[in-house]
């Protein structure tokens, strides 16, 4: 099993910083930090994997040497646990996504995922990351949507100038994954696309994974992507939006339920049937995203059990005058429909009861509908 040790385990009150070192042998090295290094660390556990004792000084040392720029660093990397693990597909096309992404664990070719925001892009592309059993390596996020180009210029810099040592530590077998980097400028994606190919794939054995918001080709077309990005990228699928996944979304609201109730360490809230079928008939135009928000919101409204009419008033009003027209129109479609099928077969007894026949419905059933739409 290789070595891990963790930077820094501080005292909250003290300045003395500690480096433990989990191996057969235990030890424990310290450090001094002034104040404001303490300040920057603290709250900070930094993963180095170690991969041979005999290195242990040299990594220690580059450590030492290098301790914020990995500080920063690490704000971008995640490991398998930290990664999410479930990938829900009652979608037709979602079960053949699966299956290419599967595919495309088994490969380290640079492909993209794309699609509107929030259809699950980032999980896709730490699904894949996941199913690459062979590697253990770390997972590098970069958010062209959240950090500017200065940030990102950061973190280039930092991979660029960290020793060798420390870097294969981090980075090897890995996954570089670029959010919305159609929100780059050309001059920063041909950045990442030299140190992706001078630096992270011919050393590390990195993946390349980048994400979009159009199509590749109409990417491509539109200027949003570079010749050199375009040319890089082997494959590439189109998530849907979940409003072409209305199947899936009781299985997301237990799935976003259940993070929840675990992140918040409290009892799960319970949804009636009928407060899931008005979940699942509304357009959720920002996706999982918006979803997953509704779902935060339930918790943080406190309720045990929530119903139908609870779920109708915290959606926006303009779904629920929409669902009450459709309602309307379908009343109006099914008086319009006994209305003709009796001047059909006449208003008598008889004609009544070979209406009921052609409706497919129970002669009081009739009646009473009859009496609803005063026919």
């Amino acid at each position: 099993m290789e070595n891990e040790f963790y930077i820094p385990l501080l005292q909250m009150n003290s300045l003395q910083g500690k480096v433990h070192l989990f191996s057969s042998t235990r030890k424990e090295i310290d450090f001094q930090r002034d104040d404001e290094e303490r300040d920057l660390l603290h709250s900070y556990n930094i993963p180095i994997r170690l991969l041979q004792n005999k290195h242990l000084k040299e990594n220690l040392q580059s450590v030492e040497l290098h301790l914020k720029e990995m500080i920063t660093l690490h704000h971008y990397l995640f490991n398998k646990k930290q990664l999410v693990r479930d990938f829900i597909t009652f979608n037709p096309v979602m079960r053949d996504i699966k299956i290419w992404a599967q595919q495309m664990a088994m490969e380290q070719l640079p492909i993209a995922i794309c699609g509107t925001q929030g259809v699950g892009k980032r999980h896709l592309s730490q699904w894949i990351h996941q199913q690459d059993v062979a590697s253990d390596g770390y997972f590098l996020q970069i958010d062209c949507k959240t950090m500017t180009e200065q940030d990102i210029r950061d973190v280039l810099q930092i991979i660029s100038t960290l020793p060798e040592n420390l870097l294969s530590q981090l980075l090897q077998n890995g996954t570089l994954y670029i959010h919305h980097i159609d929100w780059l400028s050309f001059d920063l994606q041909q950045e990442l696309l030299e140190l992706f190919f001078d630096q992270l794939n011919m050393r590390h054995k990195m993946r390349f994974i980048i994400s979009l918001e159009h199509d590749l080709n109409e990417s491509y077309k539109n200027g949003f992507i570079c010749c050199g990005l375009y040319k890089l990228i082997d494959q590439y699928v189109v998530i849907p939006p979940l409003a072409e996944r209305k199947q899936e979304i009781s299985s997301f609201v237990s799935l976003f339920i259940k993070q929840a109730s675990q992140r918040k360490m409290c009892q799960r809230i319970k949804i009636e049937k009928e407060a899931i079928d008005v979940l699942s008939n509304y357009e959720w135009p920002g996706n999982l995203i918006e979803l997953q928000q509704f779902i935060e919101k339930l918790f943080l409204a406190e309720r045990s059990i929530v119903t139908k009419h609870y779920v109708l008033g915290a959606l926006p009003s303009s779904y629920v005058e929409k669902a009450e027209q459709k309602l309307t129109s379908l009343a109006d479609a099914e008086k319009e429909i006994i209305e003709r099928t009796l001047r059909i077969c006449g208003n008598t007894l008889e004609g009544k009861k070979q209406a009921a026949d052609i409706l497919k419905i129970s002669l009081s059933t009739l009646y009473n509908k009859m009496k609803i739409y005063d026919l």
